[in-house]
């Protein structure tokens, strides 16, 4: 948090969950109120903040090349399968996973009016706080309903 944030990033939070409430696919989810200063509402918020498990993303790189290593040697992959450009590819969308800034990016567009659903009163984006980072990413806590069946 502090590299992400800064050394002072509890300053920004009324609260701080350090137990996390979900898992994310590479790091987890806490639940946090961040300050009537800090939120862009201009009163405490529920928010849940994404962190990004150290060094993930040179650990992901180095996976896939002992993946490229280990299938070319056991020459298990079937004709025609391009190994360097399915890994390429890979590494590209592993990466795209691992910027949480993008991750912001996205949901701002779909928030948007005109382009997004954010027009729609049938949906609701969470905002993203502008304090955000490429490995902490900090959102409006919504509550949701269940659309599909199960839990």
């Amino acid at each position: 948090m502090a590299d992400s944030l800064g050394p002072n990033w509890e300053s920004h939070f009324d609260s701080f969950e350090r137990i996390p409430f979900a898992a994310a696919s590479l790091g987890q989810v806490h639940s946090a109120t961040l300050t009537a200063s800090a939120s862009p509402t201009g009163q405490p918020a529920q928010v849940a903040v994404k962190i990004q498990f150290p060094d993930i993303a040179k650990s992901i790189s180095s996976d896939l090349g002992y993946l490229k290593a280990l299938l070319g040697a056991g020459r298990v992959l079937p004709r025609g399968l391009f190994l360097d450009k399915t890994l390429q590819v890979m590494q590209a969308e592993l990466a795209d996973e691992c910027d949480y800034r993008r991750e912001a990016d996205c949901a701002r567009f779909f928030a948007s009016e005109g382009v997004g659903i954010g027009g729609d009163e049938r949906f609701r984006v969470p905002w993203v706080w502008e304090g955000s980072t490429e490995r902490v990413l900090v959102m409006e806590r919504m509550e949701g309903v269940c659309v599909g069946g199960g839990v």
